[in-house]
């Protein structure tokens, strides 16, 4: 007897960009992505008791303005900007959700500010230093990568929401 067991994990993207005065969703639209590498190997260092189960705990999502295709491989964005923790996180069954919430000042604690800037890739990174979630540049282990078109202004609250399903 032949027995299968798959174990698949899928990233979801949602972008929603929303009017700061009004409330009123300008734009939202959803894509899938490409896990990297460097999360498979941490899955595998869990089993084998190298890795905890920290590590693979989202912290933050990274902005950056380099242009190449996403690849497995990716460990860092070519040219990250901001950092953004969480602002949200829930399990609803086999679907983990994490939220970035960014306001119209666009302002991430290092003082850095995506608006009027040409966002091209997106990052997200676990396993990052408690105190320095958006902190240096490429901390942490980046699970996803992916080219994106946001042109954020002071005029507009920018929601990234991420979807995780891992199918047993």
């Amino acid at each position: 007897m032949k027995l299968k067991e798959p174990l698949k994990h899928k990233g979801r993207f949602t972008i929603e960009t929303v009017d700061a005065r009004t409330g009123r969703i300008i734009d939202r639209y959803s894509f899938d992505n490409m896990l990297t590498n460097k999360l498979r190997k941490t899955y595998l260092a869990m089993l084998e008791g190298k890795a905890e189960l920290n590590d693979l705990k989202i912290q933050s999502f990274a902005f950056g303005i380099g242009p190449s295709e996403p690849s497995s491989e990716d460990t860092t964005l070519e040219g990250e900007i901001a950092r953004y923790p969480i602002t949200k996180c829930d399990k609803i069954g086999n679907v983990l959700r994490t939220v970035v919430s960014i306001g119209a000042t666009g302002t991430d604690s290092r003082g850095t500010t995506i608006n009027n800037l040409e966002i091209r890739e997106l990052g997200v990174f676990c396993g990052c230093d408690e105190k320095n979630i958006s902190g240096t540049p490429g901390e942490g282990i980046m699970i996803s990568r992916v080219l994106v078109k946001i042109d954020k202004n002071e005029n507009m609250i920018l929601n990234i929401i991420r979807e995780d399903t891992i199918n047993l």
